[in-house]
């Protein structure tokens, strides 16, 4: 009976620090080259654009703008010189939104850092690697999220992490 009730806490103890991996947005994997990029056997299609001071930013022919039940005016996605996927930007406006938007995240990634800024305030966490950013201006009622991934720094800590030799 003792081992049982271990088990079970043990159980229930590695489901309460079980961490959430952000390895993709919108079933695009960070890291995943521009060229090679396919959603449900179909090649996603980009259109750079000029519209962020960011180099390597494309949106998408056809996308979805929204995110659970916030709206969003433009989704971004970013690639780095070599053509990888990034970092995705997603705008939005109103204040309701925002908190719905401030919702979804903190639901999904715990409790965020608050930083208070000139113009307005940012959330910040850190999932597995990928920061994540949710900025507001309160005077322009207009919103960021910011999802920047190192996927060559999470790459090479999960390969560290699997090493089998020994």
């Amino acid at each position: 009976m003792r081992y049982t009730i271990a088990f079970i806490l043990c159980l229930i103890g590695s489901q309460a620090f079980s961490q959430y991996v952000l390895d993709d947005f919108r079933k695009i994997k960070f890291g995943s080259h521009i060229d090679s990029i396919f959603i449900n056997n179909d090649k996603v299609k980009f259109k750079k654009t000029q519209e962020l001071s960011t180099p390597n930013t494309y949106i998408r022919e056809i996308d979805h703008l929204s995110l659970g039940s916030v709206k969003l005016d433009k989704i971004y996605y970013i690639f780095t010189t070599e053509d990888r996927f990034d970092r995705v930007a997603m705008i939005g406006e109103g204040h309701q939104s925002f908190r719905e938007m401030k919702y979804i995240l903190t639901y999904k990634f715990d409790d965020p850092e608050l930083k208070d800024l000139a113009d307005g305030v940012q959330y910040s966490w850190n999932v597995d690697g990928v920061r994540v950013y949710l900025t507001y201006n309160p005077d322009a009622e207009k919103f960021t999220v910011d999802i920047q991934s190192d996927y060559e720094m999470n790459e090479s800590r999960r390969k560290n992490q699997n090493v089998n030799d020994f």
